[in-house]
């Protein structure tokens, strides 16, 4: 066997192989076309649901939205979102009557992951902007 031979044959497998690397690189994007499809329709699915529950505050006689986030939420400061979701309802997030309902909406629809720091950060200063404009109207 000469030596140009074994090169020859060095070469063809290396362009199999490299074939083959081909159709498995084609076969993971494929995969993951589908993955990503199936995410966007699950999201287009719960899109359209009111993923948000009602409370009613009648049971007690003092409330406050970050009482009632802690309630929700396990952390007062995501009243912000209830405040965004019942707004037509309320003239401030500290005092709420008895006997109101509000809608608590679902964060974790939201793509709000109630334990992520950066979440909390944000939510801390949409509250602080919210309350900046409630003191500016009044």
């Amino acid at each position: 066997m000469k030596k140009e031979d074994v090169i020859k044959r060095t070469g063809r497998n290396a362009r199999k192989a490299k074939k083959s690397n081909a159709g498995l690189v084609l076969l993971i994007i494929v995969i993951l076309g589908i993955i990503a499809a199936l995410i966007l329709m699950r999201r287009m699915e719960n899109d359209g649901k009111d993923n948000s529950e009602m409370a009613e505050v009648s049971n007690r006689r003092f409330t406050n939205l970050p009482q009632l986030a802690e309630d929700f939420y396990g952390n007062p400061v995501f009243w912000v979102y209830i405040y965004e979701d019942n707004k037509q309802l309320l003239s401030s997030p500290v005092n709420i009557p008895s006997g109101l309902e509000l809608r608590i909406p679902d964060l974790k629809a939201s793509g709000i992951d109630v334990q992520d720091s950066l979440a909390i950060t944000k939510a801390k200063i949409l509250g602080n902007k919210l309350l900046d404009e409630i003191k500016k109207v009044k």
